[in-house]
């Protein structure tokens, strides 16, 4: 059958319209109503993932911001469209117009720039609709985001640097304490990113392209305030800041839970401030930045962000060499295989173990390779006794590393020490309390929760963990266990129809009878059992 003639057209070089067959103007209002617009049909089938669309226009806000603020873009899209509001599609995981019926007008030869005029105030958008741009101008440059180049493994010179400024601290012994603390953050950087971090000499000049990273102390009344402040250039604007007070009992309190918390927030706006710096600086590509937006999408659990953010970590590599990009992408290669998201998935494990291989090969001091290599061993080739080494060295070379804490919890559940695995996780939980990717380490106490038999617990994280990453599949595994376990088939019921939308080819079946289904933990804990199946039948 052939394509139908078209309702609407919309019109995206030059001033942005939509219009229907009897040249009725239909175009949105709002900025964001028509870049949303455009965007799907930019696509290859006029459709696109929620996260995706979310991830471009409300970049700046939290999951469940951006997807109100989705749903309510749509809602316009389709008072817009009036009675052709059917040309416009929507479920839980994609956004799609009908590309029967929807075309996009020839461009011409002097029709305007693309999207001319159109401000979104979304830097993700404004990268997307740049390269857009270039790609019809002919420019070489590349698929993702235009950021700069400033590494030595690109051939260039690096001009942002991060200089630690110890202010207000009066005693030794908060001198000693912030010392301590910026050594921590710093050491975590150079583990990320090849910038150079050291403390501010006196009366030495700032350039406007310097972070200060500014820690300041004070002892009051038994205990020790600390505040961390990120600014920028001689001017200080303030970027980001935040602080802690904990009890003093001897020793300088580095390792405190509310310090390491403080230590993790720090880092992450750290790093933030870095990937934007180094991409407002310049147009073409800067791996540090590169990998900044790659991690973001690796934990968005969607397929196709998640397959951006692995060319971007690839291209990264090809430009500085940093073992770092490379730990990235086993982790996500390995998170698509436990989410179902590839079907190669004897490709992936080979491609894992080569990562894996060579990220030690190129930087075995540094904790994110090991935890990537740990979890490689562990999952992979089924090297327990070597995983757990791996995962024991990346915790004494970083403490403080998230993820090398994580791979300590993975090891310690394969061995059978689950005690010291759910601690481990709560406490890391903890520290990311305040993360973007709060839903991962949440998902990490639920599975420790259920091996030692904490199902309540487990259950309200995995809640906790799905409400933050409606997409992210094993919470809603685990629910729908755990529900059933429990003896509430309603909530297990509700649970498992809304991970067969994600998951098309779940069955009770698979989850209960196939050891490669991913909840072996479900298995250790004999929470799987047939008697799930008379719960959900």
């Amino acid at each position: 059958m052939g394509k139908l003639a078209p309702l609407i057209t919309v019109r995206l070089h030059g001033p942005f319209a939509v219009f229907d067959d009897k040249s009725k103007v239909l175009t949105p209002k709002s900025a964001k109503g028509q870049a949303l617009f455009a965007l799907l049909v930019t696509a290859e089938d006029f459709s696109r993932s929620r996260a995706w669309l979310q991830g471009k226009l409300w970049s700046a806000r939290g999951r469940e911001q951006g997807a109100a603020s989705l749903r309510q873009a749509l809602t316009e899209l389709r008072k817009c469209l009036g009675p052709h509001a059917d040309v416009l599609s929507a479920d839980r995981r994609l956004v799609q117009l009908d590309p029967n019926l929807v075309e996009v007008q020839d461009p011409g030869d002097s029709a305007g720039e693309f999207l001319e005029g159109l401000d979104v105030k979304d830097s993700a958008f404004d990268e997307w609709c740049a390269d857009q741009r270039r790609r019809m101008s002919g420019a070489t440059a590349p698929a993702f985001s235009s950021l700069r180049p400033v590494y030595p493994g690109a051939g260039v010179v690096l001009p942002l640097r991060v200089l630690i400024r110890l202010t207000h601290v009066e005693t030794d012994f908060g001198r000693q304490v912030a010392r301590l603390f910026s050594d921590t953050v710093s050491r975590s950087v150079a583990e990320r990113c090849q910038i150079e971090t050291r403390i501010l000499r006196p009366g030495e000049e700032v350039s406007p392209a310097d972070l200060i990273f500014d820690v300041d102390t004070a002892l009051e009344n038994g205990n020790l305030f600390v505040r961390a402040a990120i600014e920028r250039g001689p001017d200080a604007a303030q970027l980001w800041a935040g602080h802690r007070s904990v009890p003093m009992r001897g020793a300088p309190p580095i390792d405190h839970v509310d310090m390491c918390q403080l230590t993790a927030e720090a880092l992450d706006a750290l790093m933030l401030a870095l990937a934007r710096e180094a991409q407002a600086a310049s147009d073409t590509p800067v791996p540090l930045a590169m990998a900044h937006e790659a991690t973001s999408k690796i934990f968005s659990f969607d397929p196709e962000a998640q397959a951006e953010a692995d060319a971007l970590l690839a291209a990264a590599y090809k430009l500085d060499g940093a073992a770092v990009h490379l730990a990235w992408r086993v982790f996500l290669k390995m998170t698509s295989v436990v989410e179902l998201n590839r079907s190669d998935v004897e490709d992936v494990t080979r491609e894992v173990e080569a990562l894996s291989e060579e990220a030690l090969a190129k930087d075995s001091m540094n904790s994110m390779v090991l935890a990537a290599a740990a979890h490689s061993n562990l999952k992979v080739r089924e090297n327990v006794a070597g995983g757990y080494d791996l995962a024991r060295r990346a915790v004494h070379i970083n403490p403080h590393n998230p993820l090398a804490l994580d791979a300590m919890m993975e090891a310690n559940l394969y061995v059978g020490k689950f005690e010291e695995a759910h601690k481990l996780a709560t406490s890391t939980a903890y520290l990311m309390l305040n993360s973007p990717f709060k839903h991962w380490w949440d998902m990490g106490c639920c599975l420790t929760s259920v091996v030692t038999g904490r199902y309540e617990m487990a259950r309200k994280f995995a809640q906790t963990a799905h409400a933050l990453a409606p997409q992210f599949r094993p919470p809603l595994r685990y629910m729908t266990a755990l529900f059933a376990h429990q003896g509430e088939p309603e909530k297990a019921r509700l649970a498992m129809e809304r991970l067969q939308v994600l998951e098309p080819e779940f069955s009770l079946d698979r989850m209960i009878s196939d050891d490669t289904y991913p909840v072996a933990t479900l298995r250790r804990s004999a929470i799987i059992t047939d008697e799930i199946r008379g719960v959900l039948s």
